[in-house]
């Protein structure tokens, strides 16, 4: 929280693409990635009449969600700071 960071650490700036990108990885990619395929098992647990596949729906639906309110928000945040002037 409410930390402050050494002194010698003030100076030097922080890179942190890095970690940026693998965030957006996660996000953008593996969560979708995810939330399909637990589709396309909740779809062979439903054909398969298991008790659980509704369950499955249902956490495929909420991943998917959360995951295209996040990915919205990261466009929206990333449209706000950009710096370039845009070409005339």
């Amino acid at each position: 929280g409410g930390r402050v960071p050494p002194r010698d650490r003030i100076s030097t700036p922080l890179d942190i693409s890095s970690i940026i990108d693998k965030h957006d990885w996660v996000w953008h990619l593996i969560a979708p990635s995810v939330s399909y395929l637990l589709f396309v098992g909740t779809g062979i647990g439903l054909l398969l009449e298991v008790g659980q596949a509704l369950n499955g729906l249902a956490w495929a639906s909420i991943l998917l969600l959360v995951s295209g309110i996040r990915n919205a928000w990261d466009m929206v945040v990333w449209f706000a700071v950009r710096t370039e002037q845009p070409q005339r």
